[in-house]
């Protein structure tokens, strides 16, 4: 049916009979203007700019959108993109169609408001949030008489409560009043449509990489011109990249990475739209190199005017930090686990606090069971770095052939057996944080020199594996042997000791920790008792607590741990006698240990001499002493039997 354009002159004429909400916005109308307004007012330019960059991803994305059809409709038509305000944003269509509409002063920067021009579409749409039409005169102002106008709503709101809104605006689309037809305003809602649907799959998709802790880019390629616009990121990304946060929407990919000829990667990956996934790439970001590891993904639907990268980047640090989390290596305790009250364990305290804030590689000396592992997990978490990872590698307790690849892990088919994908050494797990390396005294030395390396280089290289890993690690060690008389007897490096050694903390044995023992004890009796829910708490009888200061505790904390558990759980009533531990010693120890001997001041034995080095002769003569028992020569030796294997591979010592 065509519309004559001077039917409109009243709100009661038929036009309206169908449109209650339009016929009561004119009806206002009349009462606000004398004279139907002449001419549509214009934003100011600052206020337009503040409009638009507050709706930046509307404006962008919907003109990415209305850009893909305008060649398929024809001369005498054009769209055009508001805001919830009614601030016209852009004019799209033909260059015929924008000098008409321009003649009459329908540009962008306008303002669309019901009490500057009355009722109309666009104006009506805006104010009741419904898709509306409107053709020759039902347009109250008289610039909008010669044409029909088709408004459609663009609103979206937030998936989760209070669902409020997160984009407000409309599109419509102008064509010659005469040309009127009923199927433009089903395209103007197909339009909208398509943008709501677009920026909601955007905000989505934006929200789950989010939720991984990636850096994120959305990347639009125009199908006419290639150009790549960034359409979103995420604030992780700058953290990511390594530069300031700054305002990146909706402009050229390059003012992030550099053009070519740098990022020649980026950029294949890019035009060749490539899959990817964990990739190691080197980016040139704003004139300075970034290395990352990016996973890429690909939207590609020609039919749906569609072609979108959308990149995850993320660093091997990251990586580290969230493999380690998930092995549950992070650091528990810290230094107010640390119970006592003598005056030497405060003196260690204080001074580990003073090595906690600074970044400085830490040796922990002292005897076995003191408490090393729980010093260097307080110092790590007294640090800068306690949120990030925390990594304990027991050198003693490594098979000497797998050493190397659990300290800096190794690539795809390193060596039979070998994990297909390879594996991620403790020292990348550890970038960013601390590794604590217990009993480095065992470290084999043809290792001390790649650690050595590791340290200095702030890099290595994994097991086959090409690729070099960054250090940013803060290295705390521990032992209970003597590394001085190590490195006299060339057992233990003396450039990595002093590499290793840049602070050191002596702990103090128990023995030497005044009334420690029974401020221990008295502890691990409260904690057993209500781990195995024993239901009258045990304490210490004043004999008993009297012969806790005697005892020489050679085993320190530890042995004081084992003692209490074993009589808490083993005797009755509430009082832990003086009896009940010489009993636990006597079984535990026989009976050269079962009494302390107060008649002479406490000495530890001597330390025996490390054993990693043999002699040929040596070797020899013990295996020909014990009959060519290995097993008896390892054990006269002092050694274990696979140091001995080790030492006899070393000097080439092949015996039947």
């Amino acid at each position: 049916m065509e519309y004559d354009i001077c039917r409109a002159s009243e709100p009661d004429s038929p036009l309206f009979a169908n449109n209650s909400i339009y016929s009561a916005y004119w009806k206002d109308a009349q009462k606000l203007f004398d004279s139907p307004p002449s001419k549509i007012p214009s934003t100011d330019a600052q206020l337009f700019q503040k409009h638009r960059s507050e709706n930046i991803r509307l404006f962008a994305y919907s003109t990415y959108v209305i850009s893909e059809f305008l060649d398929n409709y024809p001369e005498g038509f054009c769209y055009a993109l508001f805001d919830a305000d009614g601030c016209l944003f852009r004019l799209l269509g033909s260059e015929t169609m924008l000098q008409a509409l321009a003649d009459d002063g329908i540009t962008a920067k306008t303002s669309w408001k019901l009490e500057n021009i009355g009722p109309n579409a666009v104006t009506v749409g805006l104010a009741a949030g419904c898709q509306m039409s409107t053709v020759g005169m039902e347009n109250y102002a008289l610039p909008l008489q010669k044409y029909a106008l088709y408004f459609a709503p663009v609103t979206l709101q937030n998936d989760y409560p209070p669902h409020a809104l997160i984009e407000n605006g409309g599109i419509a689309i102008f064509v010659p009043a005469e040309q009127h037809r009923p199927e433009y305003s089903l395209l103007a809602f197909s339009l909208a449509n398509n943008i709501m649907v677009n920026i909601h799959f955007l905000l989505r998709n934006s929200q789950a990489h989010d939720a991984k802790g990636l850096g994120v880019l959305f990347l639009d390629i125009s199908f006419a011109s290639r150009k790549v616009t960034i359409n979103h990121y995420n604030q992780k990304l700058f953290e990511i990249l390594d530069i300031p946060p700054c305002d990146i929407a909706f402009r050229p990919v390059e003012v992030l990475f550099d053009p070519p000829p740098k990022n020649q990667d980026f950029w294949s990956i890019i035009q060749k739209r490539k899959y990817l996934r964990d990739h190691e790439i080197t980016l040139s970001v704003q004139g300075k190199e970034v290395r990352c590891i990016l996973s890429s993904d690909i939207n590609d639907q020609p039919s749906l005017h569609v072609l979108s990268v959308v990149l995850s980047l993320t660093t091997a640090k990251e990586i580290s930090s969230s493999v380690a989390q998930k092995m549950g290596n992070g650091a528990v305790r810290t230094f107010d686990d640390i119970i006592g009250s003598s005056a030497a364990l405060r003196t260690a305290i204080d001074r580990a606090r003073v090595f906690a804030q600074t970044d400085s590689n830490v040796m922990l000396l002292g005897e076995s069971g003191v408490g090393k592992d729980i010093f260097a997990q307080a110092i790590h978490n007294g640090g800068s770095r306690r949120g990030h990872p925390f990594i304990t590698v027991n050198c003693g307790a490594l098979p000497r052939d797998l050493i190397a690849s659990e300290l800096f892990g190794y690539g795809s088919g390193a060596f039979t057996g070998a994990k297909r994908s390879g594996n991620i050494g403790k020292f990348e797990l550890a970038n960013g944080g601390t590794i604590f390396l217990d009993e480095i005294g065992e470290l084999p030395l043809d290792l001390q020199a790649t650690l050595l390396r590791a340290v200095e280089q702030k890099e290595f290289m994994p097991l086959g594996s090409s690729k070099v890993v960054h250090l940013d690690v803060r290295i705390i060690c521990a032992t209970n042997a003597d590394v001085i008389t190590m490195m006299e007897q060339k057992q233990f490096r003396a450039d990595l000791y002093y590499r290793l050694c840049t602070m050191s903390l002596e702990i103090p044995p128990l023995r030497e920790r005044g009334n420690d023992p029974i401020l221990l004890a008295n502890y691990f009796i409260q904690k057993t008792c209500m781990r195995i829910r024993r239901p009258t708490m045990m304490s210490l009888s004043p004999e008993a607590q009297q012969l806790l200061l005697e005892l020489p505790w050679q085993g320190n904390v530890r042995e004081l741990q084992n003692m209490i558990e074993n009589i808490v759980q083993l005797y009755p009533g509430e009082r832990i006698m003086r009896q009940y531990i010489l009993d636990y010693r006597k079984n535990t120890f026989g009976s050269i240990r079962s009494s302390p001997t107060v008649s002479s001041p406490l000495r530890l034995p001597k330390k025996t001499p490390h054993r990693d080095l043999l002699s040929a002769q040596e070797i020899i003569s013990a295996i020909e002493t014990c009959g060519g028992n290995r097993s008896a020569a390892a054990k006269k030796l002092g050694i274990a039997r696979k140091t001995l294997y080790r030492n006899m591979e070393r000097l080439g010592i092949l015996l039947e």
